[in-house]
């Protein structure tokens, strides 16, 4: 699925460049609110709506409330911390599960 790939490739600058240089207005900063954004605008979409089925409740709440500070609030509520922790190892923990789920989905379509 390109755009979970797109999402990945973000992440992975995130996870390549310094913690110390995490902060509003950096591109590792951007590239990290930008992927909770479209990880959460995925989901919303029905057609990919069945492959976040394999997120736990905690996961997707999660998802939505970062996503929400990320696009709503501004960056000004965003914890720092928090977000680096999503970018840099939660999300990735998610990538594999979700790319699974899609590729079950897509077989079970062509059945």
């Amino acid at each position: 699925m390109a755009a979970l790939t797109r999402i990945e490739e973000r992440l992975d600058r995130v996870a390549k460049s310094e913690r110390d240089d995490f902060h509003d207005g950096t591109a590792s900063y951007d590239a990290a609110s930008l992927a909770v954004i479209r990880l959460h605008a995925l989901r919303e979409a029905s057609e990919y709506a069945v492959v976040f089925d394999v997120l736990e409740a905690d996961e997707s709440k999660g998802l939505s409330h970062m996503r929400n500070i990320a696009s709503h609030t501004g960056y000004q509520s965003m914890d720092d911390d928090l977000l680096w922790d999503a970018a840099t190892r939660l999300l990735p923990e998610l990538l594999p599960r979700l790319r699974e789920s899609a590729a079950q989905q897509f077989v079970r379509e062509l059945e």
